[in-house]
């Protein structure tokens, strides 16, 4: 189940970053040339935070907690890593999540 919910918390926010660039801001390409519609989690948060789409640093933080643990479903990186995936992680970082939506939400007219 951490897996699962880290890696359906990441869909949603992927889903939303694609949907806010391309729509919202009209978005098409990343500076190198790639669409928009082939570019992976990372790329999409990193594009969202270079044009300043998060209303607040708290929001992005949270964002970017997201990316971090939606990556731990990589093949051997959990084994790496010194703090483990724990239900109650995932929990806190879906929670967190939700939080940071209702607080952007509040930002968007």
């Amino acid at each position: 189940m951490p897996f699962t919910t880290a890696s359906l918390t990441g869909t949603v926010l992927e889903s939303i970053l694609f949907g806010v660039l391309l729509h919202r801001n009209g978005i098409n390409t990343l500076p190198n040339g790639t669409h928009i519609e082939a570019v992976p989690l990372g790329l999409l948060l990193k594009e969202a935070i270079s044009h300043n789409i998060f209303p607040s640093n708290a929001v992005q933080a949270t964002m970017q907690l997201v990316h971090i643990f939606r990556n731990r479903l990589h093949p051997g990186n959990e084994l790496r890593q010194d703090y483990k995936l724990t239900l109650r992680v995932s929990i806190t970082i879906k929670t967190m999540f939700e939080l940071a939506l209702i607080d952007w939400s509040q930002t968007i007219s």
